[in-house]
């Protein structure tokens, strides 16, 4: 078992309720600009843990929602 952490503001929209409405979680990067976050998304198993964090600068870290990964599926979420 992996834990793994996710931000959810990109380009300072936050995406935390799409990635709750649609049971996922995501890196905010395309494929080209980071293909190590990608290959490391690709390498979760069922079983391992995910949480959705926030941090604003100078502040400590909040933890906003904690999952279990259950299958990977690669998909966009608008």
């Amino acid at each position: 078992m992996a834990v793994y952490a996710f931000g959810a503001d990109y380009d300072g929209k936050d995406v935390y309720v799409d990635f709750i409405s649609n049971n996922c979680v995501g890196i905010g990067w395309s494929y080209k600009d980071n293909t190590s976050g990608h290959n490391l998304v690709k390498s979760m198993k069922a079983g391992d843990v995910v949480y959705i964090k926030k941090c604003n600068i100078g502040s400590d870290i909040t933890v906003r929602a904690v999952g279990i990964v259950t299958d990977y599926e690669s998909k966009t979420v608008p």
